[in-house]
């Protein structure tokens, strides 16, 4: 589902740039303590839990980078050491709160979506770090359909020491990482500096991803990560596609008319892609 290439990944469909039609901050990444003071959990999902494998290009490759393996003379696994690990926790908010002074205020009912990544341990076969990380959702991929008129800004939980946040831009192209799949989904990214891995998400490392949304329904949708060319130099896939992730999805459907004055609001250009 997704285009390779050597500076991360990519959608393999038609992505149209959208401005922040709801009230979506742009070029914004707002760093939060804790979320248990103002929300309750509500739902979770552990990849763990689900049949996904971390599947590789096998035309490609011999194994995944985001497992840690114990390989043969051929480079083919036969042994499992470590692999990465994906989480999904959404929690409603409990009270209304500001994320910062002057910033972002939640409102009650609005919703977090908390995505939590710890890579792989290193060894001579997997990444070393991850500098992209998408969460979409879109009919025609197959999951559900993810309502970016919800999305109200992105961000994430306070790291342990060492550990590097996204940073809230890589481009003033694109400032914040927002795309429509045509009428049908979109995806919402984060991001890393691309050319340190040292600047990015490390081996063993931890982070939570935060999305912020209005009041939503919870769908299925999935995450990808990728590795640059500079953190993975092996026989191995430096994706990951389509992991299980849950996504604010909506039960409103607009009228055709209704439906055709968004399109118009909020798609523009094609979307540049690294």
């Amino acid at each position: 589902m997704m285009v390779r290439h050597s500076a991360g990944i990519a959608v393999a469909a038609l992505i149209i740039a959208r401005p922040a039609c709801a009230a979506f901050e742009a070029g914004s990444m707002h760093e939060v303590a804790d979320l248990a003071p103002f929300t309750n959990l509500v739902a979770s999902l552990d990849v763990a839990s689900t049949p996904f494998n971390f599947p590789f290009d096998s035309a490609l490759f011999t194994n995944s980078g985001f497992v840690r393996n114990v390989l043969d003379a051929n480079g083919n696994p036969i042994a499992e050491l470590d692999r990465t690990e994906l989480r999904t926790d959404v929690y409603r908010v409990n009270q209304q709160t500001q994320l910062a002074p002057g910033g972002l205020t939640l409102e009650v009912g609005d919703m977090v979506f908390a995505y939590t990544i710890r890579l792989v341990s290193a060894s001579g076969n997997t990444v070393s770090a991850v500098d992209e990380v998408q969460v979409a959702g879109a009919n025609f991929l197959g999951t559900d359909s993810m309502d970016l008129g919800l999305l109200k800004a992105r961000g994430f939980l306070t790291p342990s020491p060492g550990v590097v946040a996204p940073i809230s831009s890589v481009s003033p192209a694109v400032p914040d990482d927002f795309s429509l799949f045509g009428l049908d989904g979109g995806q919402l990214e984060w991001n890393w500096f691309q050319s340190d891995p040292t600047q990015q998400l490390g081996n063993s490392e931890t982070i939570t991803l935060l999305m912020f949304t209005g009041q939503a329904s919870i769908g299925s949708g999935f995450m990808n990560l990728a590795a640059t060319l500079a953190s993975s130099t092996g026989p191995f896939d430096p994706t990951v596609e389509a992991a299980p992730v849950l996504i604010p999805i909506s039960f409103v459907v607009p009228t055709p008319g209704a439906a055709t004055l968004v399109g118009l609001a909020c798609l523009t250009a094609l979307r540049r892609r690294r």
